[in-house]
């Protein structure tokens, strides 16, 4: 994971060092470079459709069918690669009725969100704030 990373703009040190740390900045460019290349490849991305269905025959995936409001797709493929989150209990339970097998992921991803302190208490405590 990490050399795909360096691959895609993060800095070679991730290789070696202990607990490394990209931060948000670097991270946003390496996962649109990933993107990029999935895309440049004949891959595609399906950001606000909600995955509601799929077939199978002989074994192997033939198609999915996504949903976009109240616009539902059907695509024929052979490969999908679910990016859905922990969030999507739905996603989880259809797959799970389906008899799809699925595992954890051994990594975990995180996110810090830093604001600075007067922008804090201003939000939590509005002009009481400045008086602090």
């Amino acid at each position: 994971m990490f050399e795909i990373f360096v691959e895609n703009g993060a800095p070679k040190e991730i290789l070696y060092t202990n607990k490394p740390h990209i931060g948000t900045d670097i991270l946003i460019n390496i996962v649109r470079n990933m993107r990029n290349c999935i895309i440049e490849h004949g891959g595609e991305f399906f950001f606000e459709n909600q995955f509601i269905d799929f077939e199978i025959k002989d074994e192997q995936l033939k198609e999915i069918t996504v949903q976009s409001g109240t616009e539902r797709k059907t695509y024929q493929t052979n490969v999908m690669i679910l990016a859905i989150g922990h969030s999507a209990r739905d996603t989880f339970e259809m797959l799970h009725s389906r008899g799809v097998a699925m595992s954890q992921k051994n990594f975990a991803v995180g996110v810090r969100i830093e604001h600075l302190q007067e922008k804090i208490g201003l939000a939590q405590y509005g002009k009481a704030f400045a008086k602090l």
